[in-house]
């Protein structure tokens, strides 16, 4: 969602840097450019354009509160055209740079999310598989108590037998021997 934002408010600079260096590589401009190199004649058109771009600048940078474009504008109205034009681009030039990071930094957190999302289902078969086992021990933990306790049941049925038996014999062996 940031990236988006991002993305647009770097589209909106591009456009508006992109308007601003065809105003000033309109013939008009570089027909005032040429006026003023030649030292012979400074014409009010030469500011009034070069006024013109850097207001441009400073709306379409408060209009996207950006204030490298506002501060672009300032300098524009002060510094010749030249320089406007090399820090516009120096400012693509950012703009491209900055863009081509944030594409790369996106890519990387969506790998990250896609590694985090295979490992936690990874973990959860592994979670899952623990659970059945603990609940295959638990089913035969208790029938081996039933096991157990029938077993032990049946010893004490055996024991009470073999008393009765023999009871059962020593009154017969008594009997025999009187």
């Amino acid at each position: 969602e940031k990236f988006e934002e991002r993305k647009a408010s770097r589209a909106q600079e591009m456009e508006a840097l992109s308007q601003t260096m065809g105003v000033l590589q309109s013939d008009d401009a570089r027909e005032l450019l040429s006026k003023s190199v030649s030292f012979l004649q400074l014409s009010s058109e030469d500011k009034n354009a070069q006024k013109k771009a850097g207001a441009f600048l400073m709306q379409a940078g408060q209009r996207l509160n950006a204030q490298t474009l506002v501060t672009l504008g300032l300098t524009s109205q002060i510094d010749s055209f030249t320089k406007v034009k090399e820090a516009i681009k120096e400012m693509v030039t950012a703009l491209k740079t900055q863009r081509k990071d944030e594409v790369a930094h996106r890519d990387m957190c969506t790998d990250d999310l896609n590694k985090n999302n295979l490992t936690t289902e990874e973990k959860e078969r592994f979670k899952s598989r623990a659970e059945d086992r603990i609940q295959a021990l638990r089913t035969k933990i208790e029938d081996c108590a039933k096991d157990e306790k029938n077993i032990q049941d049946e010893i004490a049925e055996m024991n009470k037998q073999v008393k009765l038996a023999g009871d059962a014999r020593q009154k017969e062996n008594v009997a025999f021997q009187t």
